[in-house]
């Protein structure tokens, strides 16, 4: 994506440019700035990325992947993490645990504020975290969960394909979440019964990770042709409906033996009309 506009328009992912603007405590000016393809300032960029947990070197220049991911070394940096989260916010905070049955996502949505313009802000902050699969993983979130019974703890089940999208930074947190008027349907743990549960399926499915044979070069130029060719098709595509070309776009090029930059356009086409 060489244009702010495309890279914007994946960032709003359908949604209205002007009420996402003043959401966030900007004027209808920045927002028609926006429109027409002129980067905004550091100020409101500042806010995009509280707001998106957004890479600002991928905005402005297009520089990396979309969505930052947070570095996680293992069980220690989890817990700090988690706890830090508590000690910065006076709302609880929403865990959204997000996974293919094999590996895990975790993304935190953390009521905060930001003054801008005299004015205080209200605001989700949002941190994406791969969370490590291993037992000692699995002790740090249960005991959070036991220290912390007001936070909401969530279960999404996603495809594969989309965890791949997730981890290589190319879906962010509206995608998977919505938001207040986009919602999707949420799936609470009940209980450390399913806190266990969940740890116990995913390291039961290790060693089907071992054995993956999913190459990740290739997915991320099947996501990077898919966007792109939707976008200059102006064509909108859910969640959903990404991940089912994304999949298919993969098996087609599997079975053919085609490379990750011999991917063929007009095949991408096809699959987005069949959609």
């Amino acid at each position: 994506m060489n244009h702010f506009s495309e890279r914007l328009s994946l960032l709003l992912a359908g949604r209205k440019l002007y009420p996402w603007v003043t959401a966030m405590g900007a004027s209808r000016g920045a927002a028609e700035n926006m429109g027409k393809g002129n980067i905004p300032g550091p100020e409101i960029l500042k806010m995009i990325r509280k707001r998106e947990c957004i890479s600002i070197g991928w905005l402005v220049a297009g520089d990396g992947v979309p969505f930052q991911l947070e570095n996680c070394q293992g069980p220690d940096d989890l817990e700090n993490m988690l706890n830090n989260d508590v000690k910065t916010s006076n709302e609880p905070v929403s865990l959204h645990f997000f996974t293919d049955g094999q590996r895990l996502m975790l993304i935190q949505s953390v009521p905060g504020k930001y003054e801008y313009k005299e004015k205080q802000i209200p605001y989700q902050h949002y941190r994406m975290i791969p969370v490590p699969i291993a037992q000692e993983t699995a002790a740090v979130v249960r005991r959070h969960h036991m220290r912390n019974p007001d936070q909401s703890f969530h279960e999404h089940r996603i495809t594969q394909t989309q965890m791949v999208s997730l981890l290589d930074g190319q879906l962010g947190p509206y995608q998977l979440l919505g938001d207040k008027n986009n919602a999707p349907m949420l799936v609470p743990f009940r209980g450390l019964s399913s806190t266990d549960a969940l740890f116990q399926e995913l390291l039961d499915n290790q060693p089907m990770e071992q054995n993956a044979t999913i190459s990740t070069q290739l997915m991320r130029s099947v996501i990077q042709c898919v966007d792109d060719t939707a976008f200059e098709e102006g064509i909108n595509l859910s969640i959903e409906e990404r991940a089912r070309v994304y999949t298919a776009i993969y098996r087609h090029a599997q079975r053919a033996g085609v490379l990750a930059d011999q991917l063929d356009s007009n095949s991408i086409v096809t699959a987005l009309e069949l959609r």
